[in-house]
C-alpha cells in the first residue's frame, strides 16, 4: 500500500503542470515566453523603437498570443527580462556580444541598433515628465524626458503580461 501511495505521489508530482517549474524563456502554449513567477513576455519586440507614450499605448492595445492583457513592464520586471534575455530570445545582440563572435557585420549592426535606441527598453515607471527604462547593453537604468522629444526619446518595447 505504501509503495502504491509513494508511486502515485511521485507520478502526480512529476506530471502535474503545477509541479513543473518552467525555466525562463520557455515557450508557452500560447507562444509567449515565461519569464518568472506569473510573468510572461511577448515573443518579440515591437517593430520599431517608440516614445514612452506610444509604447504604453502599444502594449495596452496589443493582442498577441491569444491574450489582451499586455502592458509595459515595471522596472523590476524589465530587470528580469534583461537578466534572462538570452533564454527568452528575440532581443538584439549588444555590440560586445557580436564582437565576441568575431562577426564584423553583426558588430556594426549592433552598433547601429544601439545608436537607434533598439538596445534600451522602456519600463512603465514615470515621474512627471521623466520616464525610466533599462539599457540592455550595460544593464544600467536610465531616465529620459518624454515631453516634446519624440526623436531622441524613442526606445525599444517588449510587452509583458501576468498569466491568468
Amino acid at each position: 500500500m505504501r509503495s502504491f501511495v509513494l508511486t502515485s505521489a511521485i507520478l502526480l508530482a512529476t506530471t502535474s503542470p503545477l509541479a513543473v517549474a518552467a525555466k525562463p524563456g520557455t515557450a508557452q502554449p500560447d507562444g509567449s515566453r515565461f519569464v518568472a513567477g506569473d510573468l510572461h513576455a511577448a515573443a518579440s519586440d515591437a517593430r520599431e523603437p517608440m516614445t514612452w507614450q506610444d509604447a504604453a499605448a502599444h502594449c495596452e492595445a496589443l493582442q498577441a498570443h491569444g491574450n489582451e492583457n499586455w502592458r509595459l513592464p515595471d522596472a523590476r520586471e524589465l530587470a528580469l527580462l534583461h537578466r534572462h534575455r538570452a533564454a527568452i530570445g528575440g532581443f538584439p545582440k549588444t555590440p560586445d556580444e557580436e564582437l565576441d563572435t568575431g562577426n564584423a557585420l553583426g558588430y556594426m549592426t549592433a552598433q547601429q541598433n544601439q545608436a537607434h535606441g533598439r538596445l534600451a527598453y522602456w519600463s512603465s515607471a514615470r515621474e512627471g515628465s521623466q520616464a525610466q527604462g533599462l539599457d540592455f547593453t550595460t544593464g544600467t537604468p536610465f531616465e529620459l524626458a518624454i515631453e516634446d522629444t519624440p526623436l531622441i526619446s524613442s526606445r525599444a518595447v517588449r510587452c509583458v503580461r501576468t498569466a491568468k
